[in-house]
């Protein structure tokens, strides 16, 4: 199945209509529609369908059946039960026995006061003295700030960007270069 692409943001759409919507709602800026109840404006009118559904329609709150917890989100529910009455416990910590809820708690559990023996390495710069804990970001410091090497060279001009992003937004926006790519996935 061909999937569509987002030269501007890479970002990347099951078809063409999603990423036609996209377009229109973050990249193109089209003519505006307002919501009649409040100063809610979008470029769609599906999104102010589904503004209006979710602020100005009363939707009826989901109660959990173990508590007097309510919601009125089936996701949120479903969290919460699995999170309070059924203590499932999703992440581990690989320094300790820690188990947390969530990637939130574990990050919390990882800035606390818990003192892991293993400290995560640290590359450091030789030039600038730049530290990072991922090594690829280190790298990618040297060849950008240093050495200046840019990968991404632009085929119509003489324009060189250090990502693809940039030569993407460069080229829609000097050279009104197609703003949809297709790939297969």
């Amino acid at each position: 199945m061909d999937k569509a692409l987002c030269l501007l943001c890479e970002k990347t759409y099951k078809n063409q209509t999603q990423l036609n919507h996209h377009m229109k709602r973050i990249h193109l800026g089209g003519e505006k529609v307002s919501c009649d109840v409040c100063d809610f404006t979008t470029s769609t009118e599906c999104y102010l369908r589904e503004h209006t559904r979710r602020v100005h329609t009363k939707a009826s709150d989901i109660t959990c059946e173990l508590c007097d917890f309510s919601t009125k989100h089936k996701k949120t529910l479903k969290s919460h039960v699995e999170r309070v009455h059924l203590k499932v416990k999703n992440v581990k910590c690989s320094e300790c026995p820690y188990e947390g809820y969530s990637n939130r708690d574990l990050r919390e559990h990882l800035r606390g006061k818990t003192v892991h023996t293993v400290k995560p390495k640290e590359h450091k710069c030789d030039i600038c003295g730049f530290v990072t804990k991922a090594k690829h970001y280190l790298s990618d410091h040297i060849k950008r700030i240093h050495l200046k090497i840019k990968d991404f060279k632009c085929e119509f001009c003489s324009y060189e960007a250090f990502a693809k992003v940039e030569l993407n937004r460069h080229r829609a926006v000097k050279h009104n270069d197609t703003i949809y790519e297709y790939k297969d996935k």
